[in-house]
């Protein structure tokens, strides 16, 4: 348009034809820009909807694996506990065993010290006493 005459110019502005022409490219214009902007709400709140999602699936998946883990936390307690119960009963029932053999050795002992004795071998008779006061002696 630089080119143009001085004329030319104020015809080409003044044209009723160029004129309707302009609002028309305007108001496609500002049509295509209301659309594109629409569009581009209705993809943002598409993609915020998405991603909403994913985070409520997050959520849940988090909170599965917290109660998995906190079931898993009362299990083990459990057979900790279970465990330690066992080792008690365990450990009293040794206890026992070993009393029970210790009371049947210090009976047999007592027994081979009288037969000793009886038979005269009071030498035998005096180390079996004295191995009877050791154990007992090693308890106390």
């Amino acid at each position: 348009m630089s080119n143009w005459d001085h004329m030319d110019k104020k015809v080409w502005k003044e044209s009723e034809v160029m004129n309707e022409f302009e609002k028309i490219l305007v108001k496609a214009m500002v049509n295509l820009s209301s659309k594109l902007e629409e569009e581009g709400k209705v993809v943002e709140a598409q993609q915020a909807a998405e991603i909403s999602n994913k985070l409520k699936q997050i959520n849940t998946d988090v909170q599965n694996a917290s109660s998995g883990m906190s079931d898993f936390l009362d299990t083990a307690k459990n057979l900790a506990a279970d465990d330690l119960k066992d080792d008690k009963e365990e450990q009293v029932d040794e206890v026992k065993l070993q009393e029970e053999a210790k009371s049947a050795l210090l009976e047999e002992l007592s027994l081979l010290a009288r037969t000793a004795s009886d038979d005269g071998d009071y030498k035998l008779a005096y180390k079996i006493e004295r191995t009877i006061d050791s154990i007992l002696y090693d308890e106390e």
